[in-house]
């Protein structure tokens, strides 16, 4: 489901560019779906306090997508930046708010400036470190240490081959650490899946049963595109 929901807030004081960019991701992941990646940030190199990054799924250029490209084109103009091809860069990073797309249109707002902990996200959106890892805010509580996907890297595709005897579930696990289902592969078969860099995916015993004793999990990396993988 679309999650461009209410206006996201942040406590983080940051020049004016992060609320003009957090009001306008809901208008990005509702505007259209498109392809590749494109940024832009309010100053270059050390002067650099916010950039913010649009990601959609593999297909056409982002500005491929009319809607999409206006939206980001509008929002770098305001903050007097010009858009950019390729994600926001990695230097200075502190952390960023990331909100999806059910259809896998993403769009993060990074600091680089305070710290991670000063960094406050919305209900809508997934708190993520430097590295593109979600946070966890309390690593006190029950099941604070569940496996999430990253924001996605690059584009990667991948096939997991059934070798046992029993059926198994597919999942991707989303970057709220939920587990979604992907399809149920029986003794024998494939699962042939398109997918990106630091993405999470889970083989669970049973026939969509979320509660199913996890055979197999695999965060995507970047040597593993067309990897084969078989799961007993």
């Amino acid at each position: 489901a679309d999650r461009g929901g209410s206006p996201p807030q942040g406590v983080l004081t940051l020049p004016p560019m992060r609320p003009t960019l957090l009001l306008a991701l809901p208008l990005a992941l509702s505007a259209g779906k498109g392809g590749g990646v494109q940024h832009c940030a309010d100053a270059a190199g050390d002067a650099r306090t916010s950039c913010v990054e649009v990601r959609g799924d593999a297909g056409l250029g982002l500005f491929g997508s009319a809607s999409v490209g206006l939206t980001l084109t509008t929002l770098c103009t305001v903050i007097g930046a010009d858009p950019a091809p390729g994600p926001c860069p990695d230097a200075g990073k502190v952390g960023g708010c990331q909100e999806v797309d059910g259809d896998g249109l993403e769009a993060t707002s990074w600091t680089y400036e305070g710290t991670l902990d000063d960094l406050s996200c919305s209900s809508d959106e997934v708190k993520i470190g430097p590295d593109g890892a979600p946070v966890t805010e309390d690593t006190d509580t029950p099941g604070a240490d569940r496996v999430c996907s990253g924001p996605g890297g690059a584009a990667v595709s991948f096939t997991v081959t059934h070798t046992g005897t029993e059926p198994f579930t597919m999942y991707w696990i989303d970057p709220r650490c939920d587990a979604q289902p992907y399809g149920v592969v029986q003794p024998g078969g494939t699962f042939a899946q398109d997918s990106f860099v630091q993405h999470v995916w889970q083989a669970r015993a049973g026939e969509s049963d979320p509660a199913g004793e996890v055979l197999w999990e695999h965060r995507l990396a970047e040597g593993d595109g067309g990897a084969a993988f078989d799961v007993p």
